[in-house]
C-alpha cells in the first residue's frame, strides 16, 4: 500500500518551525491525481470536471462545460472541497488527506509588529461578520438557496464584498457557521475560499513599503520502498525593499534586481480571491513580473507577503516584515 509522507525542514536539515501535526503526516493512499474524472457535488447541483492537482487548498477542478463561457464565478477551474468530490463512477469521495502545513512565514524578530500597522485599510466598510455573510444570503436567495436563478450573481456580489472589505473572523470548516454558510446556498468553495484569504481589513499600498526577509518554499516527492515521501523545503531566500516612489530592490540567491512596482488591477487580483491593495514588481527576477500580496491564512508571528509569479502562482516565495 502506497502511502505518502509529509516533512518540513530547513535547507541544511534543520526543522524550520513547529507544526501542530507532526513533522511526518500521512496522507490518504486515495489523494487525487491530475488527469483523473470526477463528479463535483451531488443531485442536480453535481458537475463532471479534471482533476488539475490537489494542495492544501482543496481539489482544484476543470470544467470543460465551462470552457467558452464566461463566468468568473463556476470556472472555467475552481477548488473544491475533497469531501465534495468523487471519481466518475463512485458512489463515495475518497476521504479527504490530511491537510499539508500553511505556507510557512519567517519567525518575528524581536520587537516585531504583530498587527498591520500604521495604514488606514481600503475603503468599503468595516470587515464583514457571519451574521452579515448569512444576511446578504438569505436577503437574496433565501428563499430558494439551492436552485435561485440569481445564485451565480449573488456569489460573485458576495465574493466581491467579501475582497472589498475582508471579514472580522477566521473560516472553521467543522462550526456552526459553516453549516449555516452551507444551507443558505453558499455551499460552493468560492465563498469559503473568500473567506479564507481576506481576514481583517484589506491593506493600502502603504502598508508594504519597507524591507522583507524573504523564504523559499519548496516541495519534492520520492519513493522510499512502498512509501511516497514528500517533503517541504524552505530556505532563505534574500530580501525584498518596497520603496513609496515606486521602486524596488529585490535581493536574491540570482542576483540583485532593481525596477519599479505598479499597483495590481481588479483582475489580477480577483482570480486569487484576494482583496485589499496587490503590487505587480515589474521585470523582476527571470525578467517577468511579479505580484506581491499580504499573506495572513492564520494567525502567524509577523506581517508576511507572498510574492508569485503574475500570471499564474506555480511559483511563490514569501516574506516577513523585517
Amino acid at each position: 500500500m502506497n502511502r505518502t509522507l509529509r516533512a518540513l525542514t530547513l535547507a541544511g536539515g534543520c526543522l524550520a518551525l513547529a507544526l501542530p501535526f507532526g513533522t511526518d503526516t500521512l496522507w490518504a493512499d486515495t489523494a487525487f491525481q491530475p488527469g483523473q474524472k470526477v463528479v463535483v457535488g451531488s443531485g442536480s447541483m453535481a458537475e463532471v470536471g479534471i482533476v488539475v492537482r490537489q494542495d492544501e487548498h482543496g481539489v482544484l477542478v476543470r470544467f470543460p462545460m465551462w470552457d467558452k463561457r464566461d463566468d468568473p464565478v463556476n470556472g472555467p477551474t475552481r477548488y473544491a472541497d475533497p469531501k465534495d468530490v468523487r471519481l466518475q463512477g463512485a458512489t463515495n469521495a475518497p476521504p479527504a488527506p490530511t491537510a499539508g502545513p500553511a505556507r510557512p512565514a519567517p519567525a518575528a524578530p524581536a520587537g516585531a509588529p504583530t498587527r498591520r500597522v500604521s495604514v488606514p485599510p481600503a475603503a468599503g466598510g468595516a470587515p464583514l461578520s457571519q451574521a452579515e455573510i448569512l444576511g446578504f444570503l438569505k436577503a437574496r436567495i433565501g428563499s430558494n438557496p439551492w436552485s435561485h436563478p440569481d445564485k451565480p450573481k449573488v456569489i460573485q456580489e458576495l465574493s466581491a464584498l467579501i475582497r472589498a472589505r475582508g471579514v472580522d473572523f477566521r473560516m472553521d470548516t467543522l462550526s456552526k457557521f459553516a453549516d449555516e454558510l452551507r444551507n443558505g446556498g453558499g455551499n460552493e468553495s468560492t465563498i469559503p475560499f473568500h473567506i479564507r484569504a481576506n481576514f481583517g481589513p484589506p491593506v493600502a499600498e502603504g502598508w508594504f513599503f519597507g524591507a522583507w526577509d524573504l523564504t523559499k518554499y519548496a516541495r519534492s516527492t520520492s519513493q522510499q520502498g512502498d512509501k511516497w515521501v514528500e517533503r517541504d523545503t524552505v530556505a532563505k531566500n534574500g530580501q525584498l525593499r518596497i520603496n513609496p516612489d515606486h521602486t524596488y530592490v529585490w535581493n536574491s540567491a540570482s542576483g540583485e534586481f532593481r525596477g519599479r512596482w505598479r499597483l495590481a488591477v481588479e483582475s489580477e487580483m480577483a482570480w486569487r480571491q484576494a482583496g485589499g491593495a496587490g503590487l505587480v514588481l515589474e521585470k523582476g527576477k527571470s525578467g517577468v513580473d511579479w505580484l506581491v500580496k499580504e499573506w495572513d491564512p492564520e494567525p502567524l508571528a509577523v506581517e508576511s507577503i507572498s510574492i508569485t509569479l503574475l500570471d499564474n502562482e506555480s511559483t511563490q516565495e514569501f516574506g516577513g516584515r523585517r
